[in-house]
């Protein structure tokens, strides 16, 4: 398992149907985990909770990717590709709502209950 890891939260803009925005993450994905750098991807659904004292979560969408090796290498590539019109984007792609972060293991493996 990668100890390395770049989550991407986003939401649709309005009028952009569930299966419309996985038809294209499907494709996106796929054209991600051809770049080197980048070895596995799972996609989630999210559904906000109550919380005390942040506001609601804009976000209804993640997709975490697995990074092999440098990060800065598996980043820039993806930016190469983007920059370079090698990914595909839908017109309402400008409006969607995003946020990236990158995610580092901590405390070794993931502890499972007993």
């Amino acid at each position: 398992m990668s100890e390395t890891k770049m989550f991407v939260l986003s939401a649709p803009p309005p009028g952009v149907d569930q299966a419309e925005l996985h038809d294209w993450y499907d494709v996106h994905e796929a054209e991600v985990l051809e770049l080197d750098g980048f070895r596995g991807a799972e996609r989630f659904e999210l559904e906000a909770l109550r919380s005390a004292n942040a506001d609601p979560l804009q976000f209804t969408h993640l997709i975490a990717y697995e990074i092999e090796g440098s990060f800065e290498d598996a980043w820039q590539n993806l930016r190469d590709a983007v920059d370079g019109g090698q990914m595909q984007f839908p017109g309402w792609y400008p409006q969607l709502v995003s946020a990236g972060a990158l995610g580092s293991r901590l405390g070794g493996a993931a502890k499972e209950a007993a």
